[in-house]
């Protein structure tokens, strides 16, 4: 069978329908080739053994010298020490795969005594993949009792272990958001949702799996006189608790403006729980929602939970995966921040073969596990970073702040709670962000977005594969924000039914953005891009173009007529202006603007030009579409319809940013746009 391979399968977690069964071809295109592109780190990466220093946590002294492997530092700060003896271009390179160096570091030849020049690379040694992680073990474990049946509920006793943990370890008070893994994968903090499918998920924000009104669920609220939630309401769930267990669990709102809220309890009544003081309006789209956090009589097998007593401890409880996991698995993100690193014209910095791992934060700048503020010339290539959480909106795992010519290239993010995936944050003025580069990146299980680009100049993301993104609320995939001038968004793919589970693209008040060889997800409400330029003028000629893109037609999303459906562009109050062409969509809504329209196959709107095509019998475009079957017809519109020239286009973008190749393909594969084909993978 032929088609996409990130094909839209399964049981939609969002709608309750039934799509087109998974794709068994994995990686290829609509005309049955395979992909030529790597997303994410590669496994196996080697990057090489030479240095000028080395560490090893296991076998090495801080008493050696650290020229050699066999004289190796044993201290990540011993070994800084030492390289700041060291002048011109030097390379650390840290031995043990999976090693852990725990702890808060910092990587900034800027800061060192005597600001050496050269380039600072620091690396894996050959295959190996260290971990900086902010986590800390959690030992002690001991078999709960019938002492904490109270909390736990009889039925849970025999299977829940407890341990106690300092509260002075952990970076912040809000003990929902500390993320707990076993093996180094997250477990789930115990709670009740609504009727929850069959797969779970450990994002505390999934608002989807909420109790909702909207949804049938005997969910209210009541609000004072400013409308801040007072208390919340859920007839017949509530009363199956004690209260000691509800007031040892916080309620996750779904709040406006869109946004997650952690409510604490206060006293509880029934079915009614009181909230203490907060500044939390009810979400007025699609009923009332919440959920138990913390809730610990609904802890299930690869769970964790806590109780605080008000002491200078917190009891922590895990239901494990594996009871042997106990000894020396289990850890708690402790730190706020892993790795800060920072480089500029003449003291670049290299990060390679590393894992980044285990943050949780409180402020909008934690709970990251890189974080590159106010800097120049920082490459973080063949990197994994995973496992972060934050009290309701992080900024990433990855945060580049007032930074300019960072290359993030070949990095895999996963498993981030109430986070972005990447963010590159600049601000107007001197702090614009200048160069910065997102390549072949796999992003994977972040409830919030995939990553968030604001004030950013000559920026790209090309080949980025995301997967099971944007479960909470305001989690729109990717947003370019506020000034961003002359951006590429190239291949950018989703790949699997819950991949993008919710959310469109967006673009606000930037300019001179190209949008090419992607494929966009239907939201909910048939938007897969849409053009949010209504807040103050952009400052430079806002002209933008979509070439070469596909929206799927995917029936249960595609909105009724005179909805938004798929590419919603342009805006007449600052002249925001697009060309769109040669893509397949439902519809293009001109929102205002200037819209040029060019050879594009429509599957349900409404032909605006001569040169496009309204199709709406999906079996003349794919071979067995309702099947998963998204090949394209042999010799059907798709392969044979005349394409735009969009050859100008792509010129005056490789004038812009010079080290990209803009003439392949979503797949990677050589194309020309002179005669580009219809959609994101050029012709046959």
């Amino acid at each position: 069978m032929g088609g996409f391979g990130f094909g839209f399968g399964s049981r939609s977690r969002r709608t309750g329908s039934t799509l087109p069964a998974a794709l068994p071809a994995a990686g290829l295109d609509w005309h049955g080739r395979a992909s030529q592109v790597s997303y994410g780190r590669t496994a196996g990466h080697d990057a090489g053994t030479d240095g000028d220093l080395f560490l090893d946590p296991v076998n090495g002294s801080d008493a050696n010298d650290g020229t050699s492997p066999a004289s190796a530092k044993a201290s990540f700060a011993a070994a800084m020490t030492a390289l700041k003896a060291l002048s011109g271009d030097r390379t650390l390179r840290v031995i043990g795969d999976g090693v852990k160096i725990r702890g808060t570091q910092s990587i900034d030849p800027l800061a060192f005594p005597f600001a050496n020049d050269g380039h600072l690379k620091v690396a894996g040694y050959g295959t190996d993949v260290p971990v900086f992680t902010g986590a800390i073990a959690v030992t002690g474990w001991a078999a709960c009792d019938a002492g904490d049946a109270a909390l736990l509920g009889a039925a849970k006793v025999p299977y829940v272990y407890k341990a106690t943990i300092a509260k002075s370890a952990l970076a912040h008070g809000e003990w929902h958001a500390l993320l707990m893994t076993e093996a180094d994968e997250p477990l789930d903090l115990a709670q009740k949702r609504s009727a929850p499918g069959s797969e779970r998920w450990f994002f505390l924000d999934d608002y989807d799996q909420m109790f909702s009104s909207g949804k049938g669920d005997p969910v209210s609220f009541t609000v004072d006189g400013s409308g801040y939630i007072t208390s919340a309401t859920l007839l017949g769930v509530v009363e199956a608790y004690s209260a000691a267990q509800v007031m040892q669990a916080k309620l996750a709102v779904h709040t406006y403006p869109n946004l997650c809220n952690f409510l604490v309890p206060i006293g509880v009544a029934g079915s009614t729980i009181d909230v203490a003081a907060n500044t939390a309006k009810p979400e007025t789209v699609g009923g009332s929602k919440f959920m138990l956090v913390n809730l610990l009589p609904e802890m299930h097998q690869g769970g964790w939970g806590y109780y605080d007593d008000g002491g200078p401890d917190l009891v922590l409880y895990c239901w494990p995966r594996n009871p042997a996991n106990l000894a020396d698995g289990i850890e708690v993100a402790a730190a706020s921040r892993v790795l800060s690193v920072r480089g500029d014209a003449t003291r670049p910095v290299t990060l390679e073969n590393l894992k980044i791992a285990m943050a949780s934060g409180a402020g909008p700048a934690d709970g990251v596990g890189i974080y590159i503020n106010a800097s120049q010339n920082v490459t973080v290539r063949q990197c994994v970073l995973e496992n972060f959480s934050h009290r309701d909106r992080g900024y990433g795992a990855f945060h580049a702040k007032f930074s300019s010519n960072v290359r993030f290239e070949d990095v895999t993010i996963r498993n981030c709670q109430m986070s972005y995936g990447a963010f590159w944050n600049g601000a107007s003025g001197a702090n614009i962000g200048y160069d910065n580069r997102g390549l072949r990146l796999r992003i994977e299980k972040t409830s919030l977005g995939v990553m968030r680009c604001y004030n950013q100049q000559r920026f790209a993301l090309v080949d980025v594969q995301v997967a099971n993104c944007c479960a909470g609320p305001h989690a729109n995939p990717v947003n370019v924000y506020f000034d961003c001038d002359k951006v590429v968004m190239l291949g950018f793919m989703p790949e699997a039914v819950d991949s993008v589970i919710d959310g469109y693209i967006t673009n606000s008040q930037s300019s001179r953005m190209l949008v090419a060889h992607s494929v966009f997800r239907l939201s909910r409400d048939g938007r897969a891009f849409y053009d949010q330029s209504n807040l103050p003028p952009v400052t430079q000629p806002a002209e933008h173009y979509m070439l070469n893109c596909w929206v799927p037609h995917e029936g249960d999303r595609v909105a009724p007529s005179g909805s938004y459906n798929g590419i919603s562009v342009g805006n007449s109050a600052q002249q925001v202006n697009w060309l769109v062409a040669n893509c397949v969509t439902p519809g293009i809504t001109q929102i205002g603007g200037m819209v040029t329209r060019k050879s594009n196959v429509l599957t349900k709107g409404t032909a605006a030009d001569p040169s496009e095509l309204l199709q709406t019998d999906l079996s003349t475009l794919h071979v067995d579409a309702a099947n998963g079957d998204w090949s394209a017809v042999p010799g059907g519109p798709l392969q044979t319809i005349p394409a735009h020239d969009v050859d100008s286009v792509i010129t005056q973008f490789e004038a812009w940013m010079p080290d990209l190749d803009l003439r392949r393909d979503g797949r990677g594969r050589l194309w020309g746009p002179a005669d580009p084909g219809i959609g994101p993978f050029g012709k046959a």
